[in-house]
């Protein structure tokens, strides 16, 4: 998916936040100038403030929402490109698939996620393109325990294995060029070493029909 084909599925989201944002900023620079006591000669004076305020207030507007699209679409692109570059073997083996889960709210674009299958477990698998690593999630129910606590514990305890605590469970680090070398059974091996420290810490794992077979 290129640049321009993610904009124009997003066109209207985009829009709206560039539209949304330029009223309120440009809203802000107009009250900044009036509350700092300044002074009005001339009608002029007012459209010139006002086409001031406004150019300025949709020139930050499109800078932040350029900001904000570019990093999404970067996100979905590498998620893009690491599925395309699976083996074939392995894709099917594990049931490799791509997820794109319904936005958060109306200005939020669109995630993608590598959601894979080990034993009926669900996985999800994201890149780290600046830091050129490799996270495998399992999904872990933590509704009721001290995540700050937890959380902690997991990096201390399992540092030397590259695995900690996140927001939706345990996660397990690899260094994509470790990653290009992982066979069938590495796989296996990191799915089953998540899945034991889920139960050795009392983490039940949650098996989730995100998306249809």
């Amino acid at each position: 998916m290129t640049q321009r084909e993610y904009f124009k599925a997003n066109k209207e989201v985009i829009l709206s936040l560039f539209k949304l944002t330029g009223v309120i900023i440009t809203s802000i620079n107009a009250l900044l100038f009036i509350v700092t006591s300044f002074h009005f000669r001339s009608i002029m004076d007012v459209f010139y403030l006002f086409l001031f305020c406004f150019l300025l207030g949709n020139w930050i507007a499109f800078s932040l929402v350029l900001a904000y699209f570019s990093l999404d679409y970067n996100s979905v692109r590498d998620q893009l490109n690491f599925f395309n570059c699976l083996d074939d073997n392995i894709r099917n083996e594990f049931r490799f698939r791509l997820f794109f889960p319904p936005p958060q709210h109306k200005f939020s674009l669109p995630e993608a996620k590598i959601l894979c299958n080990y034993e009926s477990y669900l996985f999800e698998i994201r890149t780290d393109r600046p830091e050129k690593k490799i996270r495998i999630y399992v999904f872990n129910n933590l509704e009721g325990i001290d995540f700050e606590r937890a959380s902690s514990y997991a990096d201390k305890q399992y540092k030397k294995d590259s695995i900690c605590l996140s927001g939706c469970g345990l996660q397990k680090v690899i260094k994509i060029k470790d990653w290009k070398k992982l066979s069938s059974i590495d796989f296996k091996s990191i799915f089953q070493e998540l899945l034991k420290v889920s139960e050795e810490e009392c983490l039940s794992v949650r098996i989730e029909t995100l998306i249809e077979d």
